[in-house]
């Protein structure tokens, strides 16, 4: 339990009564995330709630009047305190706790600059309370010593409860105003003048006591994600379709990745369709036409391409989706082939979820175990059946997220959400890879323009012994290899090679595995002489028709960024 209110079930805020009180001229659609349905969020209308670039909502308006200056004539509220302050940007935060500020050290998760927060403020009500009007002010004091006030009135008559609006006080900061620096504080007060007959409260329901403010904790953070969607145009016959791309569909795809990843910022790119004819078996034949599609665009490293594609069919090989691997350093250029995925188009609430899971997967995350089905679940997750476990809030769609209705984006229930533990897990990693942007603050640790340490064969293999073939710029330093597999080379010269091979299962899909193996130096750039390669497998020799491998090799170099830099 994160709180003495936290109730597994119980009332739960509407995006109406939060639309209202935040962004006044935007449509409120009353909804409720906690039915077990499409996470409260099918149906609403979010034109207008976040930017291209993702970068959230805003706030403003009825409820948050700006009161500077004159505070000094307010009374602080009689017999009740503050218990709890929380940011929320996607994942909660406590900046206060019984009253307490936090300091860094004591935070779940680190609290981003340039993106929509929710801040709420938790109360406890002494004995013998009389139901009234209070009104609670969050100050903010800027880096440049200006201050802005926020204000929340509301009828307390209960005490309160962490999943009802009404029951909280709560004010929204804008992205813009989320700079690293900021500070705050709370305060509460009463609405009715006689109540200056009664004693004052000491200490005064404050955060932080006195007159000061205390930091808010924002990170100077880059925290960025790059993200080319690739449409299949099918055509196997009797089903020829195209997945749904239009506007709408495609930013409820970016809004749905802004939301559950520790972002400042995302770029989100649909590309140009291609042609699927024939019929697909499996995830690996879309996933190895978008890795040879990746390095041949010259993408970015750290760019993630994600395939969607409808096959008449609520699964394909066994699953709705698949990543090309789950990398075990996911911060690395030479798993550039790591950073691709595929799903299904089946409709917007299952497909905006895969999406997120499958780029979870190249994020270096695993499953996490919820219904059972979830093949190789993390054992480390901390919450049991798999749920989030604190409230979430979506900076774009202003809705609530149950902490045991939601479960990790990474299970196979549904709806599903982000909690503090996956939020921290990917963090390091969109940081790690925002630090090769141009544009990084201080340059970051910019790459070559080939930064791949050499170039590898990598193989597809499924549980009926189908098997697909690349040739893929990258490395495995570092990444255990498996004893007793290899991949044997019969060169035009009729010497021989054999390289020790890393063997790994892949996501979503029983009984499928990679295979990678590091191409020597000298043959990297002239396969050509390769005339014949044999999988030696545990003693099994199994050819690989040289035909089949689809050659990619390192003089195609990348480009640091589409415009040249």
């Amino acid at each position: 339990m994160r709180s003495p209110w936290f109730a597994p079930f119980g009332p739960l805020a509407t995006v109406a009564t939060l639309a209202l009180a935040v962004l006044p001229g935007c449509p409120a659609d009353p909804a409720e995330d906690g039915d077990g349905g499409g996470g409260g969020e099918t149906g609403n209308d979010t034109t207008g709630h976040g930017t291209a670039s993702g970068e959230g909502g805003t706030f403003g308006g009825s409820g948050q009047a700006d009161t500077s200056g004159g505070e000094d004539m307010l009374l602080p509220a009689r017999n009740i305190s503050i218990d709890l302050v929380e940011a929320n940007q996607g994942v909660a935060v406590d900046l206060a706790r019984e009253g307490t500020w936090l300091g860094p050290a004591e935070r779940q998760a680190p609290i981003l600059q340039n993106r929509v927060a929710l801040v709420r403020a938790l109360y406890v009500l002494g004995g013998g309370w009389e139901a009234r009007e209070i009104e609670a002010h969050l100050e903010l004091r800027y880096p440049d010593g200006t201050t802005e006030t926020k204000v929340d009135r509301k009828e307390i008559a209960d005490e309160a409860f962490i999943g009802d609006l009404d029951r909280a006080f709560f004010w929204g900061v804008e992205a813009e105003k989320m700079v690293p620096g900021l500070e705050f504080r709370v305060d509460l007060f009463e609405v009715d003048d006689a109540m200056a007959d009664t004693a004052e409260p000491d200490p005064p329901p404050s955060v932080p006591q006195g007159e000061g403010f205390e930091l808010f904790g924002i990170e100077n953070s880059y925290q960025v994600m790059k993200v080319v969607v690739v449409p299949f145009n099918y055509d196997n016959g009797g089903c020829v379709t195209s997945p749904d791309t239009s506007p709408e569909t495609m930013q409820a795809f970016e809004d749905h990745i802004y939301m559950q990843n520790p972002l400042d910022r995302i770029e989100y790119e649909l590309h140009e369709p291609l042609s699927f004819s024939g019929e697909a078996t499996a995830f690996g034949q879309l996933n190895q036409i978008l890795v040879d599609l990746r390095f041949e665009e010259g993408a970015l490293p750290e760019t993630y391409y994600y395939g969607l594609i409808d096959v008449c069919m609520g699964g394909l090989g066994g699953a709705g989706g698949q990543a090309n691997g789950i990398p075990p350093d996911p911060v690395n250029p030479d798993v550039a082939h790591a950073r691709v995925s595929s799903g299904l188009w089946i409709d917007l609430d299952f497909s905006r979820e895969t999406i997120v899971h499958e780029i979870g997967h190249s994020q270096g995350r695993a499953h996490v175990f919820c219904n059972g089905e979830e093949g190789g679940p993390d054992p480390s997750y901390p919450h049991d059946g798999g749920v989030v476990n604190e409230w979430g809030f979506g900076v774009i769609d202003f809705t609530l997220r149950h902490p045991t209705v939601n479960k990790d984006y990474m299970t196979y229930c549904h709806p599903t959400w982000v909690g503090n533990w996956g939020w921290n897990k990917v963090y390091p990693t969109i940081l790690g890879l925002s630090e090769w942007d141009a544009d990084f603050p201080g340059n970051g640790k910019p790459l070559d323009d080939d930064p791949y340490s050499g170039s590898l064969l990598m193989g597809w293999v499924d549980a009926d012994g189908n098997h697909l073939w690349s040739t893929v710029p990258g490395g495995l330093a570092g990444q255990p290899l498996v004893e007793g597999e290899s991949i044997e080379m019969t060169l035009d010269d009729g010497s021989t090679r054999e390289i020790a091979a890393r063997v790994a299962p892949l996501p979503d899909t029983p009984d499928s595995y990679q295979i990678l193996a590091p191409i020597p130096d000298d043959l990297a750039l002239t396969f050509e002489q390769v005339r014949t390669l044999t999988r030696v497998t545990q003693g099994r020799r199994v050819p690989i028709p040289r035909a089949d491998i689809h050659e990619h090799h390192r003089e195609r170099t990348v480009r640091r960024r589409p415009d040249g830099r």
